[in-house]
């Protein structure tokens, strides 16, 4: 794996469900890295071939699942404990705010690598109670947003400048992105955002399945890395998930920044269909502590995409980040449907 995230686990909290909204973010997203349906790849020198995971039958899990009272009296607890946020119910409508200040330890701001204080914001989002799969990735901005409104955002703003091709945050020198020990950083604007699995807020002992640790734009929950080695067992065994983005072989291409791939770059990837254990989103479908009864969920990794770049669901969520403008970027700009991975060029820069 490329790029290791810091995994020095701080302060964690019990698996407690939690709401997400995209808000603004310091990146362009979207992925921009290729699809590939096979599960054998080559790409240039040095072609290897990935063994063949079987996921989750659709028909066998629910479609749509419902945040019923029990779950959001949980989600009320939870904010009950946590004085950044509050959780609010009107019918079928869930309200998060709060200021984006996160209820954990985090690393020294400003730092060598960023230059940002952290600052409240003004986190105001709504969340449609039941979410519906669609099955077709969007691509979106920011991913979603953790337990106590800190937002989930993969990209980053750094791009190559003789070519546009976005720079991933963790990567091999390019630059130095400043993140602390949550695989986190701030905004010029003083949002605290991660960009890998937020290790304060997550049990990484592997001996149980994977914190709950917030919504995606869609509604549907977001984990840590740990699942069922059996989608629709609960009594089975807790194993790391695997991402599907594979490390391209070979020569950068034309019009990439040159040299080898190595995971600098996001086009340094491709998705390979069943070459692990989630979908392009970094999702499955599989029963969850949350969940008994089955559910879509997503998975933040390890490995690219670390935390996910598309949905697979209908978004619902929408909502203000005062200080960075409407949710979508710290710019301004709603949570809107984005380009395939696959539909731009590589290393094109995002729309």
């Amino acid at each position: 794996m490329f790029g290791e995230q810091r995994h020095h686990t701080h302060v964690w909290l019990a698996a407690i469900p939690a709401l997400a909204i995209t808000l603004a973010g310091c990146s362009t997203p979207a992925t921009e890295a290729s699809v590939s349906t096979s599960a054998t790849h080559s790409h240039g020198e040095g072609a290897h071939t990935h063994d063949a995971a079987a996921l989750p039958v659709v028909e066998d899990f629910p479609t749509t699942v419902t945040w019923d009272d029990a779950r959001v009296a949980a989600l009320q607890a939870y904010a009950d404990t946590n004085e950044n946020v509050t959780i609010t119910v009107d019918g079928e409508t869930i309200s998060i705010t709060g200021n984006g200040i996160p209820d954990h330890e985090t690393g020294t701001f400003p730092n060598s690598g960023n230059p940002n204080a952290i600052s409240a914001q003004d986190v105001a989002v709504t969340l449609a109670r039941t979410a519906t799969y669609v099955g077709e990735p969007t691509s979106i901005k920011v991913f979603g947003i953790s337990l106590g409104g800190v937002p989930f955002d993969p990209g980053t703003a750094e791009r190559d400048p003789s070519t546009g091709t976005p720079i991933e945050a963790f990567n091999s020198g390019v630059f130095n992105a400043g993140e602390d020990f949550n695989n986190a950083h701030v905004q010029p604007d003083g949002t605290y955002h991660y960009h890998g699995i937020p290790t304060s807020l997550a049990d990484l002992g592997g001996a149980t399945h994977g914190t709950l640790v917030g919504f995606a734009a869609d509604g549907f929950p977001v984990y840590t890395l740990f699942g069922y080695d059996v989608p629709g067992d609960a009594n089975s065994a807790v194993r790391a998930l695997s991402s599907s983005w594979q490390l391209r072989d070979g020569e950068r291409a034309a019009g990439e920044p040159e040299g080898a791939y190595n995971g600098d770059y996001t086009s340094d990837f491709v998705f390979v269909e069943g070459s692990g254990d989630l979908d392009e989103c970094n999702g499955l479908f599989t029963v969850t502590p949350d969940f008994p009864e089955g559910t879509y969920a997503y998975f933040i990794t390890d490995d690219f995409p670390y935390i996910p770049r598309c949905v697979m669901g209908q978004i619902t969520m929408e909502g203000v980040l005062t200080q960075g403008g409407p949710a979508g970027g710290p710019s301004g700009g709603d949570m809107s449907e984005r380009p395939r991975p696959d539909e731009r060029p590589p290393g094109a820069p995002a729309p």
